[in-house]
């Protein structure tokens, strides 16, 4: 698969920020993210022979302006890049690069009025293993309003294309989520998100597992076909394949704000995957989260 390299990829935030002079004064913004996190099953595994846990830290930065302002919505522009470090799983680090844009508006000014946003991106990651070396495409289309003074929601639909060097890797999804925003005090909002995506996902085992004809892989004759058994995982050292499933992701955070401009974060997420094969697998990932934002003026 061709790819841009990755410097160039690398100077599109700023040719971004370059392109920002164009609009005399537009208000932009600079986010960055540090986080400490723990995965307790990174193979995506089910048998507990294959799973493995690693703790990851990542460091993130967007840069983001308003493109065009409207009567009623607004267009915005971002540009990203995000450092991420695995301790155990090298292959696992990665960098990723990712450009966005989306639309947001609505057709009432009132507290409670409902807002719509669309929107698409675009993602690079180059990892430390060749395989999982990838482009992303997301679209995007989320509704939201206020319930109350201190209760709001949003649902969204998302579609994502990932097309990777590794075919095991190359997946295509669509989620729905709601996500619940309560805010106990004018400082500390509690979150809830439950989403649920429809598509391909991958697993990995070894080869003691993947190729056992015991009665707990019932699915490796149906999906054997899509085992490259000749390409053994370049992380792990397994066997990873990609099947249909349904996953259903829920997460509860917690978020504490210093000021108006940083916060800390804290979420726990529970993953469980089940494939049309009878493979299945959960996930636990535990996070920890400070953000600052810089705001800027052109």
């Amino acid at each position: 698969m061709k790819r841009l390299p990755l410097l160039q990829v690398a100077l599109l935030p700023l040719a971004m920020l370059t392109a920002m002079d164009a609009f005399a004064e537009a208000d932009a913004f600079l986010d960055i993210d540090a986080s400490l996190g723990l995965d307790d099953n990174v193979t995506r595994a089910q048998e507990n022979i294959d799973i493995e846990q690693d703790v990851f830290a990542s460091l993130s930065g967007t840069l983001g302006t308003n493109l065009w302002r409207g009567r009623q919505g607004m267009v915005d522009g971002t540009a990203g890049v995000r450092i991420q470090k695995f301790k155990d799983f090298d292959g696992l680090s990665n960098t990723s690069l990712r450009l966005g844009v989306s639309y947001a508006f609505g057709f009432s000014s009132g507290f409670n009025a409902p807002w719509y946003a669309l929107d698409a991106s675009y993602t690079y990651s180059e990892f430390r293993s060749f395989l999982r070396d990838s482009d992303t495409y997301t679209l995007g289309a989320t509704y939201g309003f206020r319930i109350d003074d201190l209760t709001s929601l949003r649902t969204a639909l998302n579609f994502k294309l990932r097309e990777s060097e590794g075919a095991a890797f190359d997946t295509e999804n669509v989620s729905l989520f709601a996500n619940i925003d309560w805010s106990i005090t004018p400082k500390t909002t509690l979150y809830t998100t439950y989403r649920i995506q429809w598509g391909d996902t991958f697993s990995t085992a070894s080869e003691a597992t993947a190729f056992s004809s015991g009665p707990g892989t019932p699915w490796l004759a149906i999906s054997s076909s899509s085992i490259p058994k000749d390409q053994p995982d370049d992380v792990f050292g397994g066997i990873t394949y990609r099947l249909d499933s349904t996953t259903h992701i829920v997460t509860v955070g917690l978020n504490l704000k210093n000021n108006l401009q940083s916060a800390w974060d804290a979420s726990v997420r529970v993953l469980r995957s089940d494939t049309d094969v009878g493979l299945e697998y959960e996930d636990l990932t535990i996070i920890v989260s400070y953000f600052h934002k810089f705001g800027i003026k052109f």
